[in-house]
């Protein structure tokens, strides 16, 4: 009995980490850095800063449904999908900020992300030479 205790144990712990979609932030290749702040990207996708040293920068968010999605703003921004959603109701109300692009996928994303002055995340097996993962530092 302890033994098939343990294999659903191991089963379930396997399955949690498949739905990890390891996001990465990413910009297009021709970024003049491959870094970015971490104060930087959080004032970015909070609406509070449009650029980064003198350079304008949009960000951008995958689908709300979107798994990456999820993961980025629980892993980079620390805060759950419902408390940024909240956040931005809040903020658009207001008119302190303007929320992040939505793109309708990762295609999407990668198109926008690599042809303009754009941040954006996606798991990180999607990258291709169009764009590059950035640290957060």
């Amino acid at each position: 009995m302890k033994s098939l205790f343990f294999v659903a144990i191991i089963f379930f712990s396997m399955q949690s980490f498949s739905g990890d979609e390891n996001v990465v932030v990413i910009a297009g290749a021709d970024f003049s850095t491959n870094s970015i702040s971490y104060q930087d990207l959080k004032r970015l996708y909070l609406g509070r800063a449009t650029s980064v040293g003198s350079t304008e920068i949009e960000p951008v968010d995958l689908p709300a449904n979107s798994k990456a999605r999820e993961e980025f703003y629980r892993k980079v921004m620390r805060r759950t999908p419902e408390q940024m959603k909240r956040y931005w109701v809040r903020a658009v109300f207001t008119g302190a900020a303007k929320p992040p692009r939505e793109v309708k996928d990762e295609a999407e994303m990668i198109e926008v992300v690599s042809s303009e002055r754009a941040l954006g995340y996606l798991a990180k097996k999607l990258l291709d030479d169009s764009i590059k993962e950035l640290e957060i530092k």
